[in-house]
């Protein structure tokens, strides 16, 4: 009877340092909160209507850019927030993709938009009902 080769493993352990760098991630995004839609963006001042606010702006999905109002353009408490916001959100996305590139599993973009997606929306469901 021929001998069958052995299946490949399902997984395989990681380096340490790869291992604790996928650690650091996870610990951070969960304990950041809600993640931005989209891609990480942008800020614009916009002065149109005579008054100065502060926008982000990003692509929701591929192709599709949206913005988001953030604050008064004096509002320097909401602009520093969101520039956090928007520098984590970039962050994250160069792990992931490191972490990619060193074969972790991780979801491709959209799967993760989807699964941003309905996250945001089970979120707000769950404020709903409170």
């Amino acid at each position: 009877m021929p001998k069958t080769a052995s299946p490949a493993p399902l997984y395989r352990l990681h380096e340490l340092a790869y291992r604790t760098q996928y650690a650091e991630l996870k610990e951070r995004a969960r304990a950041a909160g809600p993640i931005l839609p989209g891609s990480p963006g942008a800020l614009y001042e916009r002065n149109g209507t005579g008054h100065a606010y502060w926008y982000r702006v990003y692509y929701a999905a591929p192709g599709r850019q949206a913005e988001d109002l953030i604050g008064a353009a004096g509002d320097g408490n909401a602009l520093n927030t969101m520039r956090d916001r928007i520098e984590f959100a970039a962050w994250c996305a160069r792990q992931v993709s490191d972490l990619r590139e060193l074969e972790f599993q991780v979801a491709d973009k959209s799967t993760a938009r989807a699964l941003a997606t309905n996250s945001q929306t089970i979120d707000q469901f769950e404020l709903a009902l409170r």
